[in-house]
């Protein structure tokens, strides 16, 4: 599949100088294949879109009124995608020169709704951030059972990680996005998988799409990370019961949650 039905949607807050550092690879990788992209703008007060007029004309800026986070940011940018397949990547990471080619490829199966880039932090040994095994002991529960795999070949995963992961906007849209619940940034990307599995629809992680993970100033990042998703939880506490009035209504067709472990894990059993 050519690598111009891709769009890719950068969410960004006061993230200038992030641009600054990881932006070029993208433009890098744009060149090669031919890419739109879209930062989408959480009401920054850094000067970013006046920046990227200047250096990066290109780039379509579209700037929100509030700061929805993360996922509110990709969901208004899919919407605008002018292009079928939607690659979602953080502010903050840089990407091989061919990592769009692989992800496209995927999708080409209609039975796929999400690939995830094989994401490395460098400064943790090029630890592997695209595979995690869930455990929270309020959602996914039952896939914390699911087996490890090598990471040098294709296999299916719970969910993908939205720091670098690319889907079919048409389907994106149909599921209703990142849900808003999650905001600033906690779980949306877990809760988006496990709809999607629930749908009957899969989740691949792909090799060889390769990005790297460069947090600006590490530990604050992870420090902030963590208080994220603390205060994205426990804001989620406070919504639960609209999130579940909102799943019993959109039921549609569901695959139980040990089925959806069975079918990630048959792929090992298989070899």
């Amino acid at each position: 599949m050519p690598t111009d039905v891709a769009t890719i949607v950068i969410p960004t807050y006061n993230g200038k100088h992030l641009l600054e550092r990881h932006l070029p690879s993208v433009m890098s990788a744009s060149e090669r294949s031919d890419l739109e992209i879209i930062v989408v703008d959480n009401a920054s007060t850094d000067g970013t879109g006046e920046w990227l007029s200047e250096i990066f004309p290109a780039v379509r800026h579209i700037r929100l009124e509030t700061n929805t986070g993360s996922g509110g940011a990709y969901n208004a940018g899919a919407r605008e995608a002018g292009h079928p397949i939607v690659i979602f990547l953080n502010n903050d990471v840089d990407v091989e020169p061919d990592f769009v080619g692989p992800l496209v490829d995927d999708l080409s199966d209609p039975g796929l709704f999400a690939v995830s880039s094989k994401i490395l932090i460098p400064t943790r040994g090029n630890e592997n951030e695209s595979i995690h095994r869930i455990s929270f002991p309020s959602c996914l529960l039952s896939l914390s059972r699911v087996k490890p795999e090598p990471e040098d070949r294709r296999f299916l995963i719970p969910y993908a990680c939205g720091a670098a992961c690319a889907v079919r906007k048409k389907d994106f849209l149909d599921l209703g996005g990142f849900d808003p619940l999650f905001a600033p940034g906690a779980l949306e990307d877990v809760d988006l998988g496990y709809r999607a599995w629930k749908r009957g629809c899969k989740v691949l992680y792909e090799p060889c799409s390769i990005v790297l993970f460069r947090p600006f100033e590490l530990v604050l990042a992870v420090i902030l990370g963590k208080q994220a998703f603390v205060v994205g939880f426990f804001q989620a506490l406070g919504k639960l019961s609209e999130v579940l009035r909102r799943r019993r209504s959109n039921r549609g067709v569901e695959v139980r949650d040990e089925e959806i472990v069975d079918l990630i894990n048959e792929q090992h059993d298989s070899g």
